[in-house]
């Protein structure tokens, strides 16, 4: 059975654990977004997982965006009419930081439309995609979580990762992971790490410092205020705003304490199962599948934006801590839940049911 993934794999360990999967359950899989426009190849299977991922490259970004709609209908229908089973999984209702929201919308829905088969990361989103698309229900909608970390799992003590990162051994670390994009909230993230009231707190934020969804104006003082954060010495902060490598990214897990999400808004998050993989408890706001997510696992959750019950779950999860003190967190119910093969048999078991 061959599969064909419309996207390229890179540094994201999320794509690359899945052709894994794929790859271990038997199937040959292709990848790219130029196979999925201009290869000859009729695979068995279609799996697209980010649409804008499809538009979004040169010199595709040249075309009006009639152009560009047509081509991807085009494309679909070709699959459509070679008998491709076509799947989509639904990593966000749409694009994070929309530029053009009428026609990316567009694209979201004309892809659900040729879909056979919606993959959601919980319950939650299915209800979700449905308030928002036509048709989602007529669909075959299957639940299949986001799989682990393993393939970027390496074992260090938490004072090996922090003697890596310049980190006092005595402090309690706050790891904010991840793109910074504007949704992900830093201002109000800032503003309870103030009002915490622990003696020994320290926030070390990681990963790139997303300038979308900002004016020009907007842009230039947040770029000045990355480097001015950066560049300052702060005694109980750190920041690295900068792509983290996979073979830097277990210094900069095992080095926290617990996470913490301040996400103004979003369906699933990566950084939630990157948590879990290392056995890391995490607070995070109750949104989307987030809670869907972190079942089996360690975490306190709070009402989005709502800055006094997000200092509370901190707290609450900081006494959980303390009194665990040294215990090893178990996480093996949480790894066989959301392993990559229960990930791909999923999908493949009700590919199986569809063609029987």
């Amino acid at each position: 059975m061959i599969i064909l993934i419309a996207d390229h794999p890179g540094t994201q360990s999320y794509l690359t654990s899945l052709i894994e999967a794929y790859k271990a359950a038997g199937l040959t899989v292709i990848c790219g977004y130029h196979n999925f426009f201009y290869s000859n190849i009729k695979p068995d299977i279609l799996h697209i997982q980010w649409p804008e991922k499809i538009y979004n490259w040169h010199p595709f970004l040249t075309l009006s965006e009639k152009e560009k709609y047509n081509k991807i209908e085009e494309r679909l229908k070709w699959y459509k009419e070679n008998n491709v089973v076509i799947l989509h999984t639904i990593h966000n209702i749409q694009p994070h930081i929309p530029e053009k929201l009428d026609f990316e919308r567009s694209i979201f829905e004309l892809i659900i439309k040729y879909s056979d088969i919606l993959c959601h990361h919980c319950k939650k989103s299915i209800e979700l995609l449905n308030q928002n698309y036509p048709g989602v229900l007529e669909k075959k909608n299957i639940i299949t979580p986001i799989g682990d970390y393993s393939i970027d799992y390496k074992k260090l003590t938490k004072n090996e990762a922090r003697q890596k990162l310049n980190i006092p051994e005595n402090k309690f670390v706050i790891l904010n992971f991840g793109s910074q994009a504007k949704y992900k909230n830093n201002n109000f993230l800032e503003s309870i790490f103030k009002k915490l009231p622990i003696k020994e707190k320290y926030l070390l934020t990681a990963g790139n410092y997303g300038l979308g969804g900002y004016s020009k104006p907007a842009m230039i003082y947040h770029l000045i205020k990355k480097q001015v954060k950066m560049k300052l010495k702060y005694s109980n902060k750190k920041y690295f705003y900068k792509s983290v490598p996979s073979d830097d990214l277990p210094y900069y897990v095992n080095s926290a304490d617990m996470f913490f999400l301040a996400h103004s808004k979003g369906l699933n998050s990566g950084v939630l199962p990157l948590a879990a993989t290392f056995a890391k408890p995490v607070v995070f706001p109750d949104i989307g599948c987030f809670k869907e997510q972190m079942q089996d696992w360690i975490y306190e959750s709070y009402l989005a934006g709502n800055e006094s019950l997000a200092v509370e779950s901190i707290m609450n999860m900081y006494d959980k801590i303390k009194n665990l003190g040294n215990e090893k967190y178990d996480n093996s119910s949480w790894l066989n839940k959301n392993s990559w093969r229960n990930h791909v048999q999923s999908i493949l078991s009700e590919l199986l049911t569809s063609k029987g």
